[in-house]
């Protein structure tokens, strides 16, 4: 549980999701999260909102999308937000019923607690800023070339994909991502063109932070091989059991919030960090429809777009760094260590 109280509600609801009197706010929720999402109500109501609660059962891994009861309940929303634990609403995110309720115009936000609750919308701002600037060169690169200090050397192409800006200023019919302090760009790299190795050396979703390293080696665009400890075995045990699909290289994203630290729950926000995610790419303009959508964060990386360098060991490309008049984010990120 979240323990919202007026001031955290009126960051996701005003601050993040603009709610207008009249306006229909669904809020989608596990067991877990029922006096969470009852808070949101009670808030939505007292600005003029209309709220609806929307409860389902308990969340499983590889259970992505609701119950078509459930998904019917989420049409005609103007906002909805989805009260799940940080990786099952991102599994949610994934899916066709959320995909229909963007299509419909709903503002849809995924609940996630941020590293603290004082943000100003200033900060959101920075956030937005840096987050479009770097989905708008995701968006124009035919190829990526990632590295990291650990080992990782993968390269994909990004040629005919669309880039995604992915932030919590959702004011615009459509807009989805998490809330209230979330920002990522990202794109699927196109399908069987990924190769190389990936080292994991933060968190993967579902597992958590890793014991040690994982190295997976990618051939064609899937993984092929899993190497490491604990956190290693328990990766293979979700390709075992998700099927072949999951080992699809699914997304590249760069984090975008400058807040925080690794805790093994959705780290792929962390400004100093790049993800690479495995299985489900259908919602991201791909092909592949896995069971899950697996997040897997990196440290320090550096990110070549056609030749050109974008992020280096975790910061901001120096010319980059420039053009945003943010010379902190060429700095020593918060992401990296």
């Amino acid at each position: 549980m979240l323990s919202l109280d007026t001031t955290r509600s009126s960051i996701c609801l005003d601050t993040c999701l603009a709610v207008q009197p009249g306006e229909v706010v669904t809020l989608l929720h596990d067991p877990h999260h029922a006096d969470d999402a009852a808070a949101l109500a009670a808030y939505a109501a007292s600005i003029g909102a209309s709220p609806r609660l929307v409860p389902v059962p308990e969340r499983h891994l590889g259970e992505k999308d609701v119950s078509p009861e459930a998904a019917a309940q989420l049409r005609g929303s103007d906002v909805l937000v989805v009260v799940f634990d940080p990786e099952d609403a991102c599994q949610f995110w994934h899916t066709q019923g959320r995909m229909d309720a963007s299509a419909d115009g709903a503002r849809v936000g995924l609940l996630f607690p941020p590293a603290h609750w004082d943000l100003t919308a200033d900060d959101l701002r920075v956030t937005e800023a840096l987050t479009d600037r770097l989905g708008a060169l995701l968006d124009a690169a035919s190829d990526a070339h990632l590295t990291t200090v650990a080992g990782t050397d993968l390269r994909m192409s990004l040629a005919g994909r669309e880039g995604f800006s992915c932030h919590s200023i959702l004011h615009e019919p459509g807009a989805t991502a998490t809330i209230p302090d979330w920002g990522d760009a990202e794109i699927s790299p196109l399908e069987g063109t990924a190769t190389g190795r990936i080292v994991y050396d933060a968190s993967i979703a579902f597992i958590g932070e890793v014991d040690v390293p994982i190295v997976v080696e990618v051939v064609d665009g899937a993984v092929t091989t899993v190497e490491g400890g604990a956190s290693a075995a328990q990766l293979r045990h979700i390709f075992d059991t998700e099927g072949p699909a999951a080992r699809n290289i699914a997304e590249l994203g760069i984090g975008t919030v400058p807040r925080g630290e690794i805790t093994g729950h959705k780290d792929d926000k962390l400004f100093g960090t790049v993800h690479v995610a495995m299985g489900h790419n259908v919602s991201l303009g791909g092909v592949v429809d896995a069971p899950v959508h697996l997040d897997g964060v990196l440290h320090n990386p550096t990110l070549v777009l056609d030749g050109r360098e974008v992020l280096v060991e975790g910061r901001l490309a120096p010319w980059l760094a420039d053009e945003l008049s943010r010379p902190e984010l060429a700095s020593e990120p918060e992401g990296s260590r």
